[in-house]
């Protein structure tokens, strides 16, 4: 059954039964506009309520809740303002709540003053930094990156790029004083860095071999090393040894007359024999092994070379020291000697060496950044920065408020867009042409109303 069949049989209501209607009945006719009327509760918009909702489309019902929600009254500066129609109500409410939405907005500062807090924290993080640093490496050339108060995120990840600018003045130490302090601490200690027996070369070790394997026989008493060392003594005392024409030729002691040339040759001869050649480079030898155990006593107390390295030399010296002891008491004596009798020594030398040439890159790298202390100072800023968790605290912070203030101008963006949208849709006559069509189509009328040219460029 279709509507307009509903409404032909609405002529006769029989057993109505809503809110305060019981089994009602009515047996006259309803034309297209009708009236009711009555007193308060009587039932009234309980009845044309429940004949509307039978046909919504095609019907309409004029009473106060129709009135609240089609008409509305509002004063202005220019007196009162009456807005018709759902749409243009609804369409107010939205501009009126749209332009509160604005004023809010536009009024909260609380984040913009929350952003500035944070961004002034983290640019004096960075200035603490600074100072630091100037007063550490003595720099005064260190000065804070452009516009660090306002884009302070900019300014600490080009303070941290300054890590990686200057790797080549890398360096573990935090101030001018601690890289001083450093380099005269290794020259202290690279002055016990010396070979021992270094003027012992190939060529001296190899005749030391010899003269231990080779026998030598013990001179008469007349020639025996006190007495060599009296001719020596001697030579000097007639000065011989000038190669000058001597002024003496008489004896000084017995009167007797002498032959220069014959006497040097024959002290010379003396002097110059193998047992006196022997007896004298041992005790030369013997000095040089103790002074090179008071270098490795100190060699050790420096500990940059291996304990048992030294050791190793210290019982090789010492032994050595034994076979000069015999070589003395006996020199007819072969002591067959080996190359391996240096092993020890050559070995700790080798690594004297090996220890010096890396303190000498050690001295050359603290040098370099001495020289290079600006570039050391700015590259200590930005590794003291990364590893701070305020500085990461303050980062996320300031992210976080511009992440909200973006949104807040994101929403304050589409509000005065879509306020823009209301009021250039929105009329004072439109909801009032759209009510009246409504109605003029409900009631059965086969025209309806439209704005002419002239007053539509005039809304």
């Amino acid at each position: 059954m279709n509507k307009s069949k509903e409404l032909e049989k609405l002529i006769e209501l029989n057993n109505v039964n809503t809110k305060s209607f019981h089994n009602y009945s009515f047996n006259g006719r309803f034309d297209k506009v009708n009236l009711f009327f009555g007193q308060n509760s009587s039932g009234k918009t309980a009845l044309s309520g429940w004949i509307s909702a039978l046909d919504s489309d095609h019907s309409r019902v004029f009473y106060m809740a129709y009135v609240e929600r089609e008409v509305r009254n509002t004063e202005t500066m220019r007196g009162s303002k009456i807005i018709v129609g759902k749409e243009q109500i609804d369409s107010v409410d939205k501009i009126a709540h749209c332009q509160k939405i604005i004023s809010s907005l536009e009024s909260d500062t609380s984040a913009s003053a929350e952003l500035k807090s944070a961004k002034s924290a983290l640019a004096k993080i960075m200035s603490d930094e600074i100072a630091t640093a100037k007063r550490n490496f003595q720099s005064n050339a260190t000065h804070q990156k452009a516009n660090a108060q306002s884009n302070p995120i900019r300014a600490l990840e080009q303070w941290k790029d300054e890590i990686h600018h200057y790797k080549d003045v890398k360096s573990k130490f935090s101030s001018f004083e601690d890289i001083d302090q450093a380099i005269r601490q290794m020259i202290v200690e690279r002055g016990y860095l010396v070979p021992i027996l270094q003027e012992y070369d190939q060529t001296k070790r190899k005749k030391f071999i010899d003269a231990m394997n080779t026998p030598v026989l013990e001179p008469e008493s007349s020639v025996a090393s006190n007495v060599a060392e009296w001719l020596s003594c001697g030579l000097i005392l007639y000065n011989f040894q000038d190669g000058e024409e001597p002024e003496l030729t008489t004896c000084l002691f017995c009167g007797n007359e002498i032959d220069p040339e014959e006497v040097k040759s024959y002290i010379s001869d003396r002097i110059d024999n193998e047992y006196a050649k022997l007896i004298a480079a041992i005790g030369r030898f013997q000095k040089n092994l103790a002074d090179s155990l008071i270098e490795l006593s100190q060699l050790q107390v420096a500990g940059k070379v291996d304990e048992k390295i030294i050791d190793s030399a210290r019982e090789q010296i010492t032994n050595l020291q034994t076979v000069l002891t015999d070589k003395h008491h006996h020199t007819d004596q072969d002591l067959r000697l080996g190359e391996d009798v240096f092993s020890g020594i050559l070995a700790v030398n080798d690594t004297i060496r090996q220890v010096r040439d890396e303190a000498d890159a050690g001295l050359a790298q603290l040098r370099h950044e001495q020289d290079n202390i600006e570039k050391l100072a700015k590259r200590s800023i930005g590794l003291a920065l990364q590893g701070r968790q305020d500085v990461d605290a303050a980062v996320q912070q300031i992210g976080s408020v511009e992440k909200r203030l973006d949104e807040e101008n994101r929403s304050l963006e589409l509000t005065k867009d879509f306020l823009k949208k209301l009021n250039e849709k929105s009329s004072d006559l439109e909801g009032f042409l759209s009510l009246m069509n409504g109605t003029l189509k409900t009631v059965g009328m086969d025209f309806h109303l439209q704005f002419s040219a002239i007053s539509s460029t005039n809304q």
